[in-house]
């Protein structure tokens, strides 16, 4: 069936590019729908486990412009009969393994196809942003041609999110298995996958830009501050030196993203250790505005181990030099020799 419909999208292909221009449309017109119809045939019949899908489009001469929306509706489980998991897999998981086979095998698409992933790692549903953040991170991240931007892109999200303000009461974030996921990327497999390919097509929708907050809106909804800082914790993970990125824009941002931030900060933490070089860094002169931050920090270090002295002498050096509050000492009272201890109860 495959070689089949190869055999008719290549002699399709090159009667278009054989004919003249006049006559070339009417062809375009019968390979773009040829090719979408077979494409919607094996995703209803086939079950999403199926490779059939992938091989087509990594196989495949060129791919028409509608191929690319039908693409990202598949990554965002929308316009098929099969939304959430079947017995053996999920459309999700296949249409962004099928992205990422595109982006190693046909260089000239990796615009398009990343701009599908980044705007999947900010959807509103956990299960598509969870797949497309922990795709990002674990993988599109280590490549050198997308890193940049996907970094520009998280970064870009997150300042989004924390120049606007809104609403300012408290709110309280469940954690759902897909949203905790997208922060524990260094302890996990990425949970799509996909074969190398050798050829190349046209990018026909490589310029699309993702919008990352309506202006229209006012007010910062909860779900609305998770999806757009998940992609940059993730990162953070990977490359600690996002972290001052954090700290200069929490003094500043409005209440709900400081609670989607301590949401997030437990788990990154835990991840990169009390030894992390950036972190103490950034303990030991913390931006102005993020003393709370530190705080948190602290006491999510120190809860299950005793601190190292690394970091008891960076917040030993914040507190004598820039933060002249004795709380901060106190999540590590107990590493303090005794006589110390008695001096910074009479100090205070």
């Amino acid at each position: 069936g495959h070689e089949l419909a190869m055999h008719v999208l290549y002699q399709l292909q090159c009667v278009n590019v054989a004919d003249a221009p006049e006559s070339s449309i009417s062809t375009s017109e019968h390979y773009e729908k040829f090719f979408i119809s077979l494409a919607k045939l094996l995703i209803d019949v086939l079950p999403a486990s199926d490779k059939s899908f992938s091989k087509l489009l990594c196989d495949a001469p060129c791919l028409p412009e509608s191929l690319f929306r039908f693409l990202e509706g598949l990554c965002m489980s929308q316009g098929n009969n099969q939304q959430t998991k079947d017995s053996e897999g999920d459309r999700v998981t296949q249409g962004l393994g099928t992205v990422w086979s595109l982006i190693l095998g046909r260089p000239p698409l990796r615009q398009a196809c990343l701009d599908i992933v980044l705007k999947c790692a900010i959807h509103s549903q956990d299960e598509v942003r969870g797949k497309a953040v922990r795709l990002v991170a674990k993988k599109l991240y280590d490549l050198t041609y997308a890193s940049e931007k996907v970094e520009q892109f998280a970064t870009d999200s997150l300042l989004a999110i924390a120049n606007k303000h809104g609403v300012s009461t408290d709110v309280n974030f469940t954690t759902s298995k897909e949203s905790t996921s997208e922060v524990e990327v260094s302890n996990q497999e990425a949970s799509v996958s996909g074969s190398q390919i050798s050829d190349a097509g046209p990018s026909a929708s490589g310029s699309t830009k993702t919008s990352l907050i309506s202006p229209k809106q006012s007010a910062i909804s909860v779900s609305e501050a998770k999806r757009h800082t998940s992609l940059f914790f993730a990162l953070c993970t990977k490359r600690p030196t996002l972290l001052r990125q954090l700290f200069n824009v929490y003094g500043g941002s409005p209440k709900v993203v400081k609670q989607c931030i301590h949401w997030h900060i437990p788990t990154l933490v835990r991840n990169l250790g009390s030894s992390c070089p950036e972190m103490l860094d950034i303990i030991h002169s913390p931006p102005e505005g993020s003393e709370e931050l530190v705080t948190m920090i602290l006491q999510t270090l120190t809860e299950e181990s005793n601190p190292s002295a690394n970091l008891v002498v960076a917040v030993k050096h914040l507190y004598e030099t820039k933060l002249k509050d004795a709380s901060i000492l106190i999540p590590l009272l107990s590493s303090f020799p005794k006589e110390e201890r008695c001096c910074l109860y009479f100090r205070d």
